[in-house]
C-alpha cells in the first residue's frame, strides 16, 4: 500500500519516514500464519473429502512425519501405511 502511494505522490518510500525521530523501534514482524496459505487451504479441503478410515491414517502418517527430525527410513518404520515404500 505504502508502495501505491508514494507512486501517486510520486516520491520514494523513504519520504514518509524522513521525520521519524531517530532510534524508533520497529515492531517485529507479526509471525506467519501457515494457516492462510493457499497450500494449507487446498490441504484441508481435500483431507476433508477423504473417508473416515483412510482420513484417520492420513492424520496418524501426517502426524508422525511432522514429528522433530526423522528420516525416511524412520518415518516408514513409524507407519505402517508406508511399508510399501522402497529404501534407497
Amino acid at each position: 500500500m505504502l508502495h501505491y502511494l508514494a507512486g501517486i505522490l510520486d516520491v520514494f518510500i523513504s519520504f514518509f519516514f524522513d521525520d521519524l525521530p531517530e532510534g524508533i523501534k520497529h515492531p517485529p514482524p507479526p509471525p506467519e500464519n501457515h494457516m492462510i496459505r493457499r497450500e494449507s487451504l487446498d490441504l484441508m479441503k481435500y483431507y476433508y473429502r477423504i473417508p473416515d478410515e483412510p482420513r484417520r491414517q492420513v492424520y496418524e502418517l501426517v502426524r508422525a512425519m511432522g514429528r522433530k527430525e526423522w528420516a525416511k527410513d524412520e518415518c516408514v518404520e513409524m507407519h505402517p501405511a508406508l511399508n510399501h515404500v522402497s529404501r534407497p
